[in-house]
């Protein structure tokens, strides 16, 4: 069974108006794009960083949540006789054959200049997961913003005319009088 979608994203359909990378919503997602993008950008350097500096100990869950994006496990831990709680998205690191489950040991990885940064997993394979995401969502947003360009500035419709509608705006009509006003062609003499 073959689906068609009702948008596409070059040519317009039969009974289409535009299509979808001629209009302002594929701007938006552009933007949704990079600034997702460039969030994991940052927070995967912080992670690539952190890696060189990681130290683990031993911790345990305290508590595990289920929700719509999966498990949530909430963990405590010591350092420097100071307890330190946090939770994590994903559990890697369990160290005991019942998993990843409340009262469960785990390993916890944590970078000793910045408690807030720990997790139950190294830190380089986050940090790799989040540049590798980052640069995708980022360049696809970049992409998005130059094919609207290409679409909308350099090449005109198939019909021939602007993606817009036909009417000219405020000012246009005065505009295209003046430069009809001026030669099209001048000429650069040297002074005699």
């Amino acid at each position: 069974m073959i689906h068609s979608f009702p948008v596409s994203l070059f040519v317009p359909s039969e009974g289409e108006k535009t299509v979808f990378l001629r209009t302002e919503k594929s701007t938006v997602l552009a933007a949704i794009l990079f600034v997702f993008g460039s969030y994991q950008l940052i927070r995967g350097s912080i992670y690539t960083k952190a890696a060189k500096r990681e130290l683990t100990t031993v911790g345990t869950i305290t508590d595990v949540h289920y929700g719509k994006g999966g498990p949530n496990y909430q963990y405590v831990f010591y350092f420097n006789g100071e307890r330190i709680k946090d939770e994590s998205g994903t559990c890697k690191t369990p160290l005991t054959p019942q998993g990843c489950r409340e009262g469960a040991a785990v390993q916890v990885y944590y970078d000793p200049n910045d408690l807030s940064v720990t997790q139950l997993d190294e830190f380089g394979a986050e940090g790799r997961n989040r540049l590798i995401v980052g640069s995708l969502c980022a360049a696809c947003g970049i992409l998005l913003i130059g094919l609207y360009l290409a679409l909308n500035k350099w090449w005109p419709d198939t019909d021939g005319s602007d993606y817009r509608d036909a009417s000219p705006a405020p000012g246009d009509e005065e505009m295209e009088r003046r430069s009809s006003d001026q030669p099209d062609d001048f000429h650069i003499a040297p002074h005699e």
